[in-house]
């Protein structure tokens, strides 16, 4: 992509910020968070424009929209950087409306995006930490190999969220773990038992059949890890 052209859509995305939906600005943050020079080119004046953009539209984000903008902002270092307290917090209270309808990728993804952002992660209110934990308990039993990996992951990086995680996740965690051991890859296997080091409780409680589940997984991934 030419500089002209990231310079005339960046013009673009910025004159058609006011006017976004809640899909719109999702998507365009998420398209930034994957172009790499398009991102490190951002204009302030954009950044600022899909910020204000996103505080006035959160009210209206379903789920995916939700996670999606939390995990461009973690991406686009520059623009979490700047982002301003109203808009995180338009995200939490946004966030805490929607885990009766998240998927197993929207709680991941979410879970995994708060776990990056350190200031919006260090304002992260009970009642979202404790909404986001009946959504990761209710979707644990439909997690793929990745999804529990991601999810024990963040959890093991939040820590008021780690230390407040009820019995019943953590449980529905490690049967979703133990069941989902033998499509795991290195990565997957790698963190999930680095995640379960870190969570005290979790790792105290660890049930044989899983750490058989996870010993059989790791050495059937050995020969693909590298030092």
């Amino acid at each position: 992509m030419h500089r002209s052209l990231r310079d005339a859509l960046a013009n673009a995305a910025e004159r058609v910020a006011p006017d976004m939906n809640a899909q719109n600005v999702a998507n365009t943050l998420n398209a930034y968070s994957k172009l790499y020079k398009a991102a490190a080119e951002m204009p302030r004046s954009l950044r600022d424009a899909l910020a204000e953009a996103a505080e006035r539209v959160a009210p209206d984000m379903i789920a995916q929209n939700i996670a999606i903008t939390l995990y461009a902002y973690f991406k686009l270092e520059e623009a979490a950087t700047e982002m301003p307290r109203t808009l995180r917090d338009a995200l939490a209270e946004a966030a805490e409306r929607v885990p009766p309808n998240m998927n197993a990728q929207d709680v991941r993804i979410t879970l995994n995006a708060y776990s990056k952002l350190e200031e919006a992660a260090a304002e992260m209110p009970r009642p979202l930490r404790d909404a986001l934990a009946e959504a990761a308990e209710r979707v644990a039993p439909s997690m793929n190999a990745k999804e529990v990996a991601k999810t024990l992951d963040a959890y093991s990086k939040l820590a008021e969220a780690a230390a407040e995680m009820p019995r019943s996740l953590r449980d529905a965690l490690a049967q979703a773990a133990e069941r989902v051991a033998p499509d795991m890859t290195s990565q997957w296997v790698a963190m999930t038992l680095n995640a379960y080091a870190k969570l005290e409780k979790a790792a105290a409680e660890m049930p044989r059949s899983l750490r058989d589940a996870m010993a059989e997984a790791a050495e059937r991934v050995t020969p693909d890890m590298t030092a």
